[in-house]
């Protein structure tokens, strides 16, 4: 337990730095020790994401969805990397999943900006906690577009296909 904390740590400074190459060792050795790190597979998946490097990222989205079948960030990476493919079908498939998935809603199991509430009279802790609240709202809103976009994406689909699956209780398009 504590030889993970230390690893996220680290993970964690180096992706502060910027460092890719010492955050995928640091990540591929705790997949090594253990091949469902879902924290050293996300942190692989987001940081090749981030540098639009989406066919290395597909992997790891796909082995976080092997593991927990409704993780949002790994169902949406996967939709965009077979849309850039132009996979249409596993496109399909993958943004019908996204649709279903209820996006996580970030706030973590202890609110950082109850924590922080006492501290507000420090301008330093002020700033922070705005900062936090407003990166919520944020991530929150993309992940709102990406299921607009998905919704579209699926009702655009079975309205071109033929070989589209119906959605349940839906009858053909």
């Amino acid at each position: 337990m504590l030889m993970q904390f230390r690893n996220m740590l680290q993970v964690s400074q180096a992706v502060g730095r910027g460092d890719d190459n010492r955050v995928e060792m640091l990540c591929n050795g705790a997949l090594v020790r253990d091949a469902g790190d879902t924290f050293a597979l996300g942190v692989l998946t987001n940081m090749y994401w981030r540098s639009e490097k989406y066919e290395q990222a597909l992997p790891f989205a796909l082995r976080i969805l092997a593991i927990t079948p409704n993780d949002f960030d790994a169902l949406r990476i996967a939709t965009q990397a077979y849309f850039n493919r132009s996979d249409y079908r596993l496109t399909y498939d993958y943004a019908k999943c996204l649709c279903a998935s209820m996006p996580s809603v970030l706030t973590p199991s202890l609110d950082l900006t109850a924590v922080l509430r006492p501290f507000v009279w420090i301008p330093i802790v002020r700033a922070a906690r705005a900062r936090v609240a407003e990166n919520m709202s944020e991530e929150e809103s993309h992940r709102a577009d990406w299921t607009e976009w998905a919704k579209g994406y699926v009702l655009w689909y079975e309205s071109e296909s033929l070989t589209a699956e119906p959605l349940p209780n839906q009858g053909h398009p």
